[in-house]
């Protein structure tokens, strides 16, 4: 069941952390165009 929550937490966090860099990316372009 840990293992569960873990892996759960890592999912939520690589997401998090996929969504604010693709957000960076985006406003940088959008700034620079």
């Amino acid at each position: 069941m840990e293992l569960i929550m873990i892996a759960a937490a890592i999912m939520v966090g690589f997401g998090a952390l996929g969504a604010a860099v693709g957000m960076g990316l985006l406003g940088g372009k959008l700034l620079e165009g």
